[in-house]
């Protein structure tokens, strides 16, 4: 679903893109994984849920964006909808609060991505105050580190730690909205993934990833009282295929970017060192795939209220509630691509093995999780019914989901997960 905020952020997708300015072309290995799927058994063990209406204070979230674990197995929750950062031990128990509205130091503005680090301090980046907020590993609140430059370089939601030192994130377009018209940053041309220092906020592109489809200026629909009603998504196409990445413990990437199977495996120096592939293909969209895209985006518009910008003529910035008629026009609007991405989703687990979700026998939901290596090995598929991709991966097995109950209360869920068989 598109998000809906004073910073509008549009999700940019993009088929990986080679900058020969950049980066020197070198050959590379293409690896044909086997055709026919091996089947691959996993268990889950409960160990912790945490989250609860009727829970003590701490542990009463409002919106749950991101979380982590540290080597010691503690589990780090960003709840943006209070603004805060709670560190939880193995038993469930509160080991440090962190946080907070407001503008003093260690107070945030937006927060929208947590990363540990491997010293055990936390990082969150507050997209309002463009900088790093460093906290120690007990808690307490250590520095800011401002972001360098502009809006260019603004980090998405999702941050990991990079070996050598940093975080690493995919680029994020933001759109303001002013009375004196709309400015956009970011690079409009490409999806760049970008290391951030956190001694200076300095950054450079590690990576960059063709954007597919025209970019252009939000869409603006004509309202009432002389406003506009501003939302995301202008220049992209429904089924588009994402920009995947995680990063693996030699400091290389595994990116995803195309609608085949293809994971390409990205060196430090960014160039591409082995392509993994299947032979599976994409599924062309089909008028229904369409139909129900219209309608699961008019639902969740309708369910979250879906915030908005509004500018008055004035110039001033308030927040609405898209009317259906609205709601109407965007599900109306919308562009599809030609066909369904055969990936939708990777991770790399804490031993550097490399998760692929493929799309489910719909074409839409999530599908088998193919578990590779770096170096070309296939090692199986889990079934969807197993398990999904983690929300967040962990030392000795550890793993947690993001998860609400049947009253939409945000709580998270800590679980083992052992293979049935060695992946050594």
């Amino acid at each position: 679903a598109s998000v809906w905020s004073q910073w509008t952020l549009s999700a940019l997708a993009g088929l990986l893109f080679f900058s020969l300015g950049a980066f020197p072309a070198l050959s590379q290995e293409r690896l044909q994984l086997p055709e026919k799927d091996r089947s691959l058994e996993a268990e889950l063990t409960d160990l912790l849920s945490i989250g609860a209406m009727d829970g003590d204070e701490w542990e009463t979230f409002a919106r749950i964006s991101s979380i982590a674990f540290d080597g010691d197995g503690n589990l780090i929750v960003l709840d943006r909808g209070n603004q805060r950062v709670v560190k939880v031990d193995g038993a469930g128990d509160l080991l440090a609060e962190m946080g907070g509205a407001g503008e003093g130091p260690g107070e945030f503005g937006a927060p929208i991505g947590v990363s540990v680090l491997p010293d055990g301090s936390i990082v969150v980046f507050d997209v309002r105050n463009r900088g790093f907020s460093i906290f120690e590993p007990d808690g307490t609140f250590g520095r800011t580190v401002p972001l360098a430059g502009g809006f260019e370089a603004l980090p998405g939601g999702e941050m990991t730690p990079y070996p050598s030192g940093g975080v690493v994130s995919t680029g994020m377009m933001m759109t303001r909205v002013t009375s004196g018209g709309i400015q956009t940053g970011g690079d409009s041309e490409t999806r760049p993934i970008y290391r951030y220092s956190l001694d200076d906020g300095s950054w450079e592109a590690i990576f960059k990833a063709w954007r597919p489809g025209e970019s252009g200026p939000p869409k603006i629909t004509p309202g009432a009282g002389g406003r506009a009603v501003v939302y995301a998504g202008a220049g992209e196409k429904v089924f588009e295929p994402d920009l995947h990445f995680g990063i693996l413990p030699d400091g290389s990437l595994a990116v995803v970017d195309s609608v085949t199977y293809a994971v390409k495996v990205v060196g430090e120096d960014g160039v591409v060192r082995r392509t993994l592939m299947r032979a599976i293909e994409p599924r062309a969209v089909s008028r229904r795939d369409e139909d129900r895209e219209r309608e699961k985006r008019m639902a969740a518009l309708a369910e979250s209220g879906g915030s908005h910008i509004s500018v008055s003529e004035s110039g001033g910035v308030t927040r609405a509630a898209p009317s259906a008629e609205v709601r109407k026009s965007i599900a109306d609007n919308l562009e599809f691509a030609e066909e369904i991405p055969v990936i939708q989703n990777l991770a790399v687990d804490w031993e550097g093995h490399v998760w692929v979700e493929r799309c489910g026998s719909d074409g839409v939901e999530g599908g088998p999780i193919d578990i590779l290596t770096a170096h070309g090995d296939y090692l199986g598929t889990l079934d969807r019914s197993q398990v999904r991709i983690p929300d967040a991966f962990g030392p000795n097995g550890l793993v947690a989901f993001i998860e609400k109950d049947e009253l939409d209360v945000p709580r998270v869920e800590v679980k083992r997960l052992v293979f049935s068989e060695s992946l050594n």
